[in-house]
């Protein structure tokens, strides 16, 4: 904790004759951030002989707000059912519950999680990271509140109709396959690549369909201009 906390943050000052830092505090990352005052206090040769003392305060939080975040007890209290899951239901007249169950010792782990984010290093992780912490603290918060609603998933599978066209094989609905991924694909993330191969696939689809009907119609189109023996 050293030259990372309170007055001592960024300095890491010298514990031991001036000269090096043998004298230091360690804790677990979850309690780092409930650090609130970390001092090296002058040297007193009534204390020690080279050794300068340490001050280390800690904000008072329960055991839970420590070991446990509020996505874990919301999937222990779930039993693992993957059948199920939650979702928070807004009630008005409970809005000063929901304020008053969220953990202020939380909150300034979240702020010491994002002052200790190097601006020119951020990762993805770090982000993600970040906004879970902070959803996962109004959720127990709501849970708390009795604000958690827990519902059931419906497992139906919808089966797409396909053509009813007796041309219509399996190298069209490969290629209506491929088509509709791009077109999603386009939908979902509007970028001159995907439109590019959703206009591309399209045609390719098209195509499809037009030969196999080509293909289809041949025997038929061919008894017609064949005369009979």
């Amino acid at each position: 904790m050293n030259g990372r906390c309170s007055s001592d943050r960024n300095i890491g000052k010298f514990t031991c004759d001036g000269k090096s830092v043998v004298d230091y505090v360690a804790c677990s990352p979850e309690l780092f951030h409930y650090c609130t005052k970390f001092e090296v206090v002058e040297f007193d040769n009534l204390l020690s002989d080279k050794h300068c003392p340490i001050i280390v305060n800690f904000q008072q939080c329960s055991s839970s707000s420590l070991l446990t975040d509020a996505a874990d007890n919301i999937e222990g209290s779930l039993g693992n059912n993957s059948e199920n899951f939650v979702c928070v239901k807004w009630a008005s007249e409970q809005k000063s519950l929901f304020v008053s169950n969220i953990d202020n010792c939380k909150i300034n782990y979240i702020i010491h999680m994002i002052e200790d984010i190097d601006k020119f290093k951020i990762t993805q992780f770090s982000m993600n990271q970040t906004v879970s912490k902070i959803g996962n603290l109004f959720q127990e918060s709501a849970k708390s509140s009795n604000m958690m609603k827990v519902s059931k998933t419906k497992n139906k599978q919808v089966k797409r109709k396909l053509p009813k066209k007796p041309w219509f094989n399996g190298k069209c609905e490969s290629s209506r396959i491929i088509y509709f991924k791009s077109r999603n694909k386009y939908k979902n993330l509007r970028t001159e690549a995907n439109l590019i191969a959703m206009k591309k696939n399209c045609r390719i689809y098209k195509k499809s369909l037009r030969k196999e009907y080509a293909l289809y119609q041949m025997p038929q189109i061919l008894t017609i201009i064949t005369p009979p023996k």
